[in-house]
């Protein structure tokens, strides 16, 4: 199963002022790798201007944790403009929106062709990179 942000990206002016929601349990802890994914479907499609954003969000998992500590999540995401997937929830944000909300941090960003290239070179969906999230 991947997931498919391509018709709504596409096709803002259809889905403006709307939040889609599709929660899918299995998707959880699978970020980098609905990303990535997402990122490929959408180069397949033809949508060249997206990019798989690598960072941490402190503010999803504020329940997990004691007042006064913050809990920094290794995520991923995908962007393209001024809007952003969320690919574990399968849902479509606005960019500036989603940063706040979520306190995202974003620590790499890359094209397609990067994306794919350090898929197989480094034998993982992500990070890349060393983030200074946790993983849960």
């Amino acid at each position: 199963m991947s997931a498919n942000p391509i018709r709504r990206l596409h096709d803002e002016a259809e889905n403006e002022g709307a939040v889609i929601v599709r929660p899918l349990k299995e998707r959880e802890g699978r970020c980098f790798e609905f990303a990535l994914l997402s990122l490929i479907e959408m180069w397949d499609a033809g949508m060249h201007d997206g990019a798989l954003v690598h960072g941490v969000i402190t503010g999803y998992h504020r329940d997990r944790v004691e007042s006064g500590h913050e809990l920094r999540l290794a995520h991923a995401w995908v962007e393209r403009g001024d809007m952003l997937y969320e690919a574990t929830a399968d849902m479509i944000f606005p960019l500036a929106d989603y940063y706040r909300m979520v306190d995202a941090v974003a620590e790499r960003r890359y094209c397609a062709k990067e994306a794919m290239f350090n898929r197989i070179v480094c034998l993982t969906v992500g990070p890349w990179h060393e983030t200074a999230g946790v993983f849960t």
